[in-house]
């Protein structure tokens, strides 16, 4: 995952935890990735991060020290006009958008996160599985971008590439059809499949 800001101000991601819910052929993920801002000022953030381009954001949200922040869909421009008064005023605000250099990244502001503060940011979305030539179901987690979406339309920014202290990810797979197995690349899986093989359990922590 990669953050930006406009000055040299680290915001630390310390833990990043994820729990997929796969019901057939489409997944529900849920994502916490929690910060902090370790400098002495308030300041605000951009975080750019990957997501399937084939998925849809429906919920995104924020805890920042006690209070509780959902973001509201508006139109992208409106959305930006909101933020900006906010943010103006001294409120603490989000503002998510698709990269307009690629479909697959969003980009998230968080506007005035005070020194010492740490924000927990939720985002939840649907993708539909990819199958397989061989009729396997395949889940993808994006994790890191790929220099391919560096661009001259981030200029005025740093970039910055950070291994969170905790990754966590657990999953529930469901279905009408029989479990045959479930894989992974890792070979620290933790795997539980139910007697009836409709539903599974599985986890990776690093």
């Amino acid at each position: 995952l990669m953050f930006k800001y406009k000055k040299a101000i680290t915001v630390s991601l310390t833990e990043s935890k994820t729990h997929v819910t796969i019901q057939g052929f489409i997944a529900n993920v849920e994502s916490k990735l929690t910060y902090v801002n370790n400098s002495t000022e308030s300041i605000e953030t951009r975080y750019v991060f990957p997501i399937d381009d084939m998925s849809a954001v429906y919920k995104f949200e924020a805890d920042i020290n006690g209070r509780h922040i959902v973001a509201e869909c508006q139109e992208k421009q409106q959305a930006k006009i909101t933020f900006e008064e906010a943010t103006s005023t001294g409120q603490t605000a989000l503002f998510l958008s698709e990269s307009k250099y690629a479909g697959d990244i969003f980009v998230c502001r968080l506007g005035n996160l005070d020194a010492g503060e740490t924000a927990i940011l939720t985002i939840s979305y649907v993708v539909e599985l990819t199958v397989q030539p061989d009729g396997d179901l395949n889940f993808v987690l994006p994790y890191v971008l790929n220099t391919r979406y560096s661009s001259a339309g981030d200029a005025g920014y740093t970039r910055n590439l950070v291994k969170p202290v905790k990754l966590g990810f657990t999953a529930s797979v469901k279905g009408h059809y029989k479990i045959k197995s479930v894989s992974t690349y890792r070979d620290d899986l933790q795997l539980e499949i139910s007697d009836d093989k409709h539903s599974a359990e599985t986890s990776i922590k690093l």
